[in-house]
């Protein structure tokens, strides 16, 4: 089984009762966590740092914070 670590979550947002996205600021991530099974799952970001466009498994983040 893997833990998922985050580093730095900046923004919240959660659908319904049981699903929350977080910002994963410095891992460079947007992730979704199942609170009903607490599985994290990555939704897009390759874990480095850039900012390519593209599909989920390869689109890169400089950082990801929340919108004002």
């Amino acid at each position: 089984m893997q833990s998922a670590m985050f580093d730095k979550p900046e923004g919240l947002a959660l659908l319904g009762d049981t699903i929350l996205f977080v910002a994963d600021s410095y891992n460079h991530r947007i992730r979704k966590i199942d609170l009903s099974t607490k599985r994290v799952t990555t939704l897009c970001g390759t874990g480095e740092l850039g900012h390519t466009d593209g599909p989920a498994n390869v689109a890169t983040f400089k950082y990801v914070v929340r919108s004002s």
